[in-house]
């Protein structure tokens, strides 16, 4: 299906950005841990911040994908705004919960639609310091709520439901810290045979 492995690829690309982000992040690492990640990253320092951007642009771009308000744009669903859902060729029952979803998102999907207007697909010339990626716990609830949507629309319309797995993600992370950790040896390794 196109949009769940839509759905999976941009979800992969925030993963990656996340593992990224959480391995500097003082509520989910060791001091010393920290302190080994960002002298590895800061090493490494013409690739990070390059990753890091590639990754962020994807993400925003893919997730306003899903909402995207133009008409010749396949869509999750042809939904922009609440009045849309209610327009919707689904049972009342999932069209109040479609809407529930995008209003309980809603603040995430106007600054996802910002980002992409402003920053990652046009560039304009405003101020862009006011635009701040949503955090990671707001993404993490938009990615179940479009998760919920496909579901919703696929068991009311052809029975199809979609089982979602972190495993990949979880994959990802576990990668991205051996990664991390390899790079981490290979420097101290090479730093060791400069002495010698």
């Amino acid at each position: 299906n196109r949009f769940s492995n839509r759905i999976i690829r941009a979800y992969d690309t925030f993963t990656l950005w996340k593992a990224i982000k959480s391995s500097i992040n003082t509520n989910e690492n060791s001091k010393e841990r920290i302190e080994k990640n960002l002298e590895t990253i800061n090493t490494y320092d013409a690739i990070f911040p390059t990753i890091l951007v590639s990754l962020e642009t994807t993400f925003i771009i893919e997730l306003y994908k899903f909402f995207d308000k133009r008409k010749d744009v396949l869509k999750l669903i042809e939904v922009n705004t609440l009045k849309s859902v209610m327009e919707l060729s689904v049972s009342e029952r999932v069209k109040k919960e479609i809407e529930s979803i995008i209003e309980n998102n809603e603040k995430t999907i106007e600054q996802i639609e910002k980002l992409r207007h402003v920053l990652f697909a046009h560039d304009k010339k405003l101020n862009k310091e006011k635009l701040l990626i949503p955090s990671i716990n707001d993404i993490e609830k938009l990615f179940i709520g479009i998760r919920e949507i496909h579901n919703l629309l696929s068991k009311d319309s052809t029975g199809d439901f979609y089982v979602w797995s972190d495993e990949k993600g979880d994959e990802i992370i576990w990668h991205f810290k051996e990664l991390l950790a390899n790079l981490n040896v290979g420097r101290q390794h090479r730093i060791t045979e400069n002495i010698k």
